[in-house]
């Protein structure tokens, strides 16, 4: 019997039981911790001090109590003039017939009264003063932003964009409030770079203000446009593709080389400094060639070697491009069904010259002296 007993204590299962029933109880505390003071409460409010609304018909239940008759009457045996207060309503025999009142319980009643009709005046009080405040603030944060607006919302004027620029070159981008994410990101990786001249156009004032909250140089475009999705191959992201060459024109105008990107790409580094080997190109463009023609070499795609469709996700664009650009625009605004990337290629290739010999491999086209192809 003894040996038994140790080998009872040894099993390996005495402590697994062990601890099953510890973890039960500390479930079952845990549990009661969680539901205890809910139940508590409730059963608090709903049986040991029932929860009255109005403390006149809490009273009223009191003296019922006290004189063992009913005192409320259906709709009470006065008549009660329009416009009445709660007490004149409440004392004149809306909720009780007064007759069957003592004195005592009478201006025990007028007191309840008096103290309903204080507390619905204070919290209408409260409720217009928390109203005044709530207009008050709003009213100082629409002021702030609107500073704050004023500050990083760019008049697009030339002195104000070559303050921006840096060696003349400025990244443009722009979105709506929907992509505000997307162009957070773009910002990011341009800061990541030590990228500083760039800026960012805003398509509604959603992302407007979301810029310059955040210190973000932008710009007003005032599209009019959706603040949603304008849904790839739209009639709303054909207009939104028609914004982007305004834009080109515009900062062309301003005497900048502007480097327009699409809000999802991500700048891994700076590319001014291979820009700047190939001054003599109005216009730089990506392509959808997929395979490198130059190997692993920076250099730019030899073409038309690399003759697939050229992609305007990204471009740069020179103070001599404008004809070029200005001649797009037509095009794009003639006809609302053509696609601003095949206007594009089609314009970009009309009339070109290959130039085989170029170092640079440029080629040349009727409405831009050189153009080349990134990679």
């Amino acid at each position: 019997m003894k040996q038994s007993k140790q080998q009872l204590e040894r099993s390996p299962f005495r402590g697994l039981a062990v601890g099953i029933i510890a973890a039960t109880g500390l479930l079952l505390l845990f549990l009661l911790y969680l539901l205890g003071r809910p139940l508590y409460w409730k059963f608090y409010a709903e049986v040991i001090h029932r929860y009255e609304a109005d403390p006149v018909l809490a009273l009223i239940r009191e003296l019922e109590q006290e004189s063992g008759q009913p005192l409320a009457a259906a709709g009470g045996n006065r008549k009660v003039e329009p416009g009445a207060s709660p007490q004149q309503q409440l004392v004149t025999g809306k909720h009780v017939d007064l007759s069957k009142l003592t004195l005592e319980q009478l201006e025990r009643l007028k007191e309840k009264a008096r103290e309903k009709q204080w507390e619905d005046e204070w919290w209408k009080l409260y409720q217009k003063k928390e109203d005044e405040r709530r207009v008050k603030m709003a009213a100082s944060h629409r002021s702030k932003e609107k500073s704050t607006i004023s500050m990083f919302n760019i008049t697009l004027t030339r002195e104000n964009v070559h303050r921006v620029a840096k060696d003349g070159y400025l990244f443009v981008t722009w979105a709506n409030h929907h992509y505000t994410d997307f162009a957070l990101t773009w910002v990011q990786h341009m800061r990541m770079q030590n990228i500083t001249n760039f800026m960012v156009g805003a398509m509604d004032d959603r992302i407007l203000a979301s810029m310059a909250r955040r210190s973000i140089p932008t710009f007003s475009m005032q599209s009019g446009l959706t603040t949603g999705d304008f849904g790839w191959g739209s009639p709303t992201f054909a207009k939104m593709g028609r914004k982007k060459i305004n834009l080109v024109a515009m900062f062309l105008k301003l005497d900048v080389q502007v480097v327009i990107s699409d809000v999802d790409v991500m700048w891994l580094r700076d590319p001014v400094p291979f820009f700047k080997r190939f001054t003599d190109a109005d216009v730089l463009t990506s392509t959808d060639h997929l395979t490198p023609t130059v190997g692993a070499r920076e250099e730019l795609e030899k073409y038309p070697e690399a003759g697939s469709a050229f992609n305007i996700g990204i471009m740069l664009f020179r103070k001599k491009a404008l004809p070029f650009v200005e001649e797009w625009i037509h095009i794009i605004e003639s006809d609302d069904k053509i696609w601003d990337q095949n206007a594009f290629n089609d314009l970009a290739r009309k009339g070109q010259q290959i130039l085989p010999d170029d170092p640079n491999h440029f080629f040349k086209g009727v409405w831009s002296w050189c153009t080349a192809v990134c990679g």
